[in-house]
């Protein structure tokens, strides 16, 4: 794999521009705060889709989705003179998630997956997307099984695979992996959110309803948990 200064330069802005989409938010919210001397936080990345701004915000997702926007084309555009790039292909993939375009990330890590299958973070990601989009189920489930397999204690694998048996409808195999995750990951709201639906399911409503509660001290903002406890 070559590394030209032509392909690598479109790389790097496109990871410029998604860098600055998921640092927007918390940068506007602090010049609000403290005006424009204030400095930028660190990385707010998280393992899932970002999640979406609260009303109030529509301007500031608009901005968000117009850096991704632009990422993802300085990402094609590295693509056109590099080919199969791994590094690449794998941003162009988030980016493509992260603007609502599951479909084509899908396509995007399918065809990485092929080309290295030996990446724990690659297979869980598609993984997960696939069971999000709730298909090809036993595919997703073979791809979270060898990402295990690389990592067996990663509570955002063992997420995966407790939310996997939730879309199969094994609510006491979903509830197990999810607590294996959870005691990795304690405060994680998404997980914990995949864990309050799991009980729901298996008719333990007080159990669920402490953990809307749990998230909605961990972010405030979380709208599922907000509908459940109100």
């Amino acid at each position: 794999m070559g590394e030209g200064k032509d392909w690598y330069a479109c790389y790097i802005q496109g990871i410029v521009f998604t860098q600055v989409a998921r640092n927007w938010k918390p940068i506007f919210a602090r010049f609000r705060r403290q005006g424009p001397s204030a400095a930028a936080p660190g990385d707010t990345t998280k393992k899932t889709a970002v999640k979406p701004t609260p009303p109030g915000d529509a301007g500031l997702t608009s901005q968000t989705r117009r850096f991704r926007e632009k990422g993802v084309e300085y990402f094609r555009k590295a693509l056109e003179l590099e080919g199969n790039n791994r590094r690449v292909l794998f941003e162009l993939g988030v980016a493509l998630e992260q603007i609502g375009k599951r479909g084509e990330s899908i396509d995007v890590m399918k065809k990485l997956v092929k080309l290295d299958s030996s990446d724990a973070t690659i297979l869980n990601y598609l993984g997960y997307m696939l069971v999000e989009e709730n298909r090809e189920l036993d595919y997703a489930g073979n791809l979270i099984e060898r990402a295990l397999v690389f990592e067996p204690e990663n509570g955002a694998f063992l997420d995966s695979k407790g939310w996997l048996f939730y879309r199969k409808q094994d609510f006491p195999k979903a509830r197990k992996f999810i607590e294996q995750a959870l005691s990795h990951i304690p405060q994680d709201t998404t997980i914990l959110e995949h864990y309050a639906l799991i009980l729901e399911k298996l008719g333990l409503s007080d159990q669920a309803m402490e953990k809307w509660r749990q998230i909605l001290k961990l972010d405030p903002a979380h709208e599922m948990a907000h509908r459940k406890v109100n």
